[in-house]
Parts: C-alpha cells; sequence; structure tokens
C-alpha cells in the first residue's frame, strides 16, 4: 500500500471535490479538484482550484501537505 503522501494512480483519488495535488507529464503540478459537471452539458473533469477553470488530464494525485504551524 503506497504511503499517504506519494503520488498515487489518478483512478484512487477523491473524487468528492476535495483539493487534492495533481500531476501531468512531463513537469505540470498544480492543486486542482473533481468536478462532476452541470445540467448545462458542461463535463466533468479535474479544475484548477484556484481558478475555477478546465485543468489539464491529470495521471496522478498526492493529499496536500499540512499547512505551516503558527
Amino acid at each position: 500500500m503506497a504511503e499517504a503522501n506519494e503520488w498515487q494512480p489518478i483512478e484512487n483519488a477523491p473524487m468528492n471535490g476535495t483539493p487534492v495535488l495533481v500531476f501531468e507529464a512531463p513537469d505540470w503540478i498544480d492543486v486542482a479538484r473533481w468536478w462532476d459537471g452541470d445540467d448545462y452539458g458542461h463535463n466533468a473533469g479535474w479544475l484548477d482550484a484556484a481558478l475555477e477553470s478546465k485543468s489539464c488530464n491529470p495521471t496522478h494525485w498526492r493529499p496536500l501537505p499540512a499547512p505551516p504551524q503558527p
């Protein structure tokens, strides 16, 4: 079993809107979340978590790190 902080196949990623780090070859890493689409014909897919824009097709994911302690 992979450690929780290691890269995992995208098929194992949470599909509930949780922001995660995603990777697409050769060197693209971003924070994204899965979006189920809508009733207006917009397809489901990975969205950039900050911009809420359509993202790429990542191949791997990993949880976000814990925030820094004060």
